[in-house]
């Protein structure tokens, strides 16, 4: 009993997701009977069935009657109702094409989505590792000092910007602002990042080696489509710069004040070109100001952008593409100078 229900049952399903063919099939089968049974009750009971004739029963046209009578009727129905089931086939194909193309789109963007969280994990276990590498290089930093103790890492660090900050020429621009030059401010920065570049020179490579695996991350593909995808390039640029900022947010939180202001010592000097602009755009002088420098603080601060002491707040798109814009016509200068020389 069971099994005759389940049988039943499964019947019943295929006729519904199979309704039209079987819907067809019925009718088919149901005027082909009724031909058959119009021919058999004429010919072989002899009912009188109107406007249907026939003479000389014997004779081998009867037969011919009776073929031309079922086929001239029967074929062009049989044919009809097949060319119906043939496009109810090719729309069901469709159909099924379009679910499998559904189907396909869908995969390949859960692919993608995990693609992009796997390649997300590696960026971040390697940006964490260079951080790692880093706070060891910060404390491998010596400073050796003819009125002090060695100092290493963080320490040292404060004495070679305390170092700074002693100078004559700096003490000079605190008493005598207006007679200090910007040229003679460079001059002493020149001096000082060739002095110390051989104990710090490691520390900034690396800082900007991670600076810049961070900007040159990519999760949101940038496309030049023409003028007309040009705000939504802008807008994917705005979104993939928020999430490269969260990142240098946090490697900006590993820095100290001395760290900072060493930093922007560094950017103005003869090697420092490439990582000002990393400091500038995303704004790693922030927590640090423009006063730091007390009587150079004005040609200190005036060589960076304003984003590098703004917070996110007060940033908005027509700066940061200015400041990408400068990073761009430096790089093409540069390039030009060195295939020149």
């Amino acid at each position: 009993m069971w099994a005759r229900d389940s049988v039943f049952k499964k019947f019943w399903e295929y006729v519904k997701r199979n309704l039209f063919f079987v819907g067809v099939a019925l009718f088919a089968i149901t005027v082909c009977s009724i031909v058959f049974g119009v021919l058999y009750l004429h010919f072989f009971r002899g009912v009188n069935i109107p406007k249907i004739a026939v003479v000389n029963h014997d004779t081998a046209s009867y037969w011919g009657q009776l073929g031309d009578f079922a086929g001239g009727f029967l074929n062009p129905l049989l044919s009809f109702l097949a060319l119906m089931a043939v496009l109810k086939t090719m729309a069901l194909q469709r159909t099924e094409m379009r679910a499998a193309q559904q189907e396909a789109k869908t995969a390949t963007q859960e692919q993608r989505q995990q693609t992009a969280v796997y390649s997300r994990q590696m960026f971040e276990s390697t940006l964490f590792g260079m951080l790692d590498v880093h706070a060891k290089i910060l404390r491998d930093i010596k400073y050796t000092g003819p009125l002090s103790k060695p100092r290493e890492g963080r320490e040292a660090i404060d004495m070679i910007v305390k170092s700074f900050k002693e100078t004559n020429a700096y003490k000079g621009g605190i008493a005598y602002p207006d007679l200090v030059t910007d040229e003679s401010i460079q001059s002493e920065i020149d001096a000082f990042c060739q002095e110390w570049v051989s104990a710090t020179g490691h520390y900034f490579r690396n800082l900007y080696w991670i600076m810049k695996m961070i900007d040159t991350n990519q999760d949101v593909p940038m496309e030049d489509r023409g003028v007309e995808s040009l705000l939504s390039n802008q807008k994917r640029f705005y979104t993939d710069y928020l999430r490269k900022r969260r990142y240098t947010n946090i490697v900006r939180a590993q820095l100290s004040e001395s760290e900072m202001a060493l930093i922007q010592i560094s950017c103005l000097g003869p090697y420092g070109a490439d990582l000002k602009y990393y400091a500038e755009i995303y704004s790693l002088l922030k927590p640090l100001g423009r006063g730091y420098f007390g009587g150079w603080k004005r040609y200190m601060s005036r060589s960076f952008s304003d984003v590098a002491f703004l917070g996110l707040e007060r940033i908005d798109m027509g700066t940061l593409m200015k400041v990408k814009s400068e990073l761009v016509s430096r790089n093409a200068s540069t390039i030009r100078r060195n295939m020149v020389t």
